[in-house]
């Protein structure tokens, strides 16, 4: 297993004037909530690497159909465990208007709503 992916947030407007020295800042983790925090962070003008030890963004969101087995003694090797949130052919599993960030409304043409996230803050891969 290679080691986390290193995601560069787009650089963002100035810091507001109730913000503290720009810092450096790690982000562990590329879900939504990473990406969320990222945004955030970028806007109060502070450098954000995020990192993500998948493969892309996502988190829980992201889905994965390579699963492992839970069979630890071999008893049962076509037996899988799901480590996700996410499952083949699920879009969303709630309403799109809980789905939705407030500023960031979702789109019921877009069906990954984390690639958005991820396209609208400038990520990337570099890793």
């Amino acid at each position: 297993m290679s080691g986390p992916k290193r995601f560069q947030p787009r650089a963002a407007g100035g810091m507001s004037p109730a913000s503290c020295s720009a810092l450096s800042v790690a982000v562990i983790g590329a879900g939504a909530g990473g990406l969320v925090a990222a945004r955030e962070l970028q806007r109060e003008g502070h450098a954000v690497t995020v990192f993500e030890q998948g493969s892309s963004v996502g988190g829980v969101w992201a889905y994965n159909p390579d699963v492992e087995s839970d069979d630890l003694l071999g008893q049962q090797p076509w037996r899988q465990t799901l480590h996700a949130s996410m499952y083949a052919g699920l879009r969303t599993n709630l309403p799109r208007q809980i789905m939705a960030f407030s500023d960031f409304p979702f789109v019921p043409q877009t069906l990954d709503l984390v690639d958005r996230l991820a396209a609208n803050a400038g990520a990337h891969g570099s890793g």
